[in-house]
């Protein structure tokens, strides 16, 4: 049986530029109460704007998959985007904010609808929605019009630059090397990353899903640095017939990525699949920008999404034991 990651030799080599860490410049532990007492569905992801928590949920209701959530009121105040194959409807979401703007990337339905924040409670409003030619694992927006997309199942390279309003696409981010008997579609998802975009600088992150890596480019796609720790464990699969086979051995590295100026915020869980928190995180690393690993969170409990507020110190979640919103202070 063919399993990658089990000899000697590396079978892949994401990059030439890697550093090994074992630990981060300072621990702590983030203490999570209760912020409200709602109860609501669980979020895949979180986004602060302004005094607003927007927070996209797994839709198991099939109902709205967006709620904004005031800080201020204590209480969720609009929902939008209905579940469904209609206009103006979708079957999967994930979120990005750039400036005043909701982006949100539809995988099944391969498309992504942009809609003005300062205009949530217009239900006149037509969103703008743009078709994409391909799938990606995660999106995120570089501007109005160029948007970043991670693991195209088609291409050996890390980041798609996709011109969203004429379709145009660049390529950036190679490999450095692959071992040639595995199919591509298998090493891309064994190579699963989230995307994320400096707001000011518009460096590009990815973290990678199924080792403790992350890679940061400058808005080009130029690699500027790597880092491998603390747990430096390789990806270990098998080749499917479409994508990869996870294994006993196969283990989760970041589970959700926050990024704000200045700092990277990862959502880690180290598990294997037998292990209870392999979806979830019980830490969150945060890096620098230039890839130094700073600060290691204990978590009090394992969650699955989060935001972060620097300027009042709060990390945001939602408790997986209370399905409520929960929050700590950093």
């Amino acid at each position: 049986m063919f399993c990658v990651g089990c000899s000697p030799r590396d079978d892949i080599k994401l990059n030439d530029i890697q550093v090994e860490f074992t630990d981060f410049a300072e621990t702590d532990s983030l203490l999570f109460v209760s912020l409200s007492e709602e109860i609501i569905e669980e979020p895949s992801e979180m986004k602060l704007w302004y005094n607003f928590l927007i927070i996209n949920d797994f839709n198991k209701s099939g109902d709205n998959f967006i709620s904004f959530y005031s800080l201020e009121k204590n209480e969720i105040i609009e929902t939008r985007m209905n579940k469904g194959m209609g206009p103006g409807e979708m079957l999967s979401c994930s979120i990005n904010i750039l400036g005043d703007d909701l982006w949100l990337y539809d995988m099944s339905k391969s498309n992504i609808v942009c809609f003005p924040l300062l205009e949530i409670s217009n239900d006149r409003l037509k969103p703008l929605q743009y078709q994409l030619s391909k799938y990606y694992y995660d999106i995120a927006m570089l501007n109005d019009t160029i948007m970043v997309g991670s693991n195209d199942l088609t291409i050996n390279k890390k980041i798609s630059f996709v011109n969203i309003k004429n379709g145009d696409i660049r390529y950036s981010g190679e490999y450095s090397y692959v071992n040639p008997n595995i199919p591509m579609s298998s090493f891309i998802d064994a190579c699963n990353s989230y995307i994320e975009v400096n707001p000011k600088t518009k460096d590009i992150l990815l973290a990678y899903r199924y080792t403790d890596v992350i890679e940061i480019y400058d808005s080009e796609g130029n690699l500027k640095n790597s880092v491998h720790g603390p747990d430096c464990f390789e990806i270990k699969f098998q080749p499917g017939s479409y994508g990869m086979r996870k294994t006993k051995e196969t283990r989760k590295a970041f589970v959700n990525a926050y990024v704000t100026e200045k700092h990277i915020y990862l959502l880690y869980s180290g598990c294997t699949r037998e292990e209870k928190n392999w979806s979830d995180g019980n830490e969150i690393f945060v890096y620098s920008w230039s890839g130094v690993p700073e600060k290691r969170y204990i978590l009090n409990q394992p969650v699955y999404s989060f935001a972060v507020d620097e300027c009042s110190g709060y990390i945001y979640s939602y408790s997986l034991e209370s399905s409520e919103l929960i929050k700590a202070v950093m």
